[in-house]
């Protein structure tokens, strides 16, 4: 039987990518060199050109305009935006049950939604909840060892 391929998203938001690569040069950034050295690139942004669009857009491949986020809060309303406002399938929710997803830390992931796998949602999450940790089996240990960041 074949083994499935494996992929590993490492995001770091606002990280300037020539900064990156002469911080992994002058051996500040081992862990991150480890990892860059199977493959590495500078994403081009999203307009606007900010986390809750670039980070929406990254994991759903399409623009703003399609998926409707365009900042952490309705620029109609000052609503706080969810995972609820978004208009376009993450790319884990387009695996179904093709692919396994262990999902941590991304914007606009609260709440959290089903998916094949684990996720421990972003932005706006302050708590292990039902509305922040998939499968709701896991919060116990998400309280144990993982701190939300706000």
């Amino acid at each position: 039987m074949t083994e499935k391929p494996r992929v590993l998203v490492v995001g770091i938001d606002s990280a300037d990518f020539n900064v990156t690569v002469k911080l992994m040069e002058r051996g500040h950034l081992p862990n991150m060199k480890f990892l860059a050295s199977t493959w590495f690139t500078r994403l081009t942004s999203t307009v606007p050109p900010n986390t809750a669009p670039s980070w929406t857009s990254m994991f759903t491949s399409v623009n703003p305009g399609k998926h409707r986020i365009f900042y952490f809060k309705d620029l109609d309303d000052g609503k706080l935006l969810s995972s609820a406002d978004v208009h376009a399938p993450y790319v884990w929710e387009m695996f179904g049950s093709d692919a396994r997803s262990v999902i941590v830390n991304v914007p606009l992931t609260f709440p959290v939604r089903p998916i094949n796998g684990v996720m421990i949602s972003g932005i706006h999450a302050t708590m292990a909840s039902p509305l922040s940790v998939f499968p709701t089996s896991l919060i116990p240990r998400v309280k144990e060892g993982y701190e939300f960041d706000m």
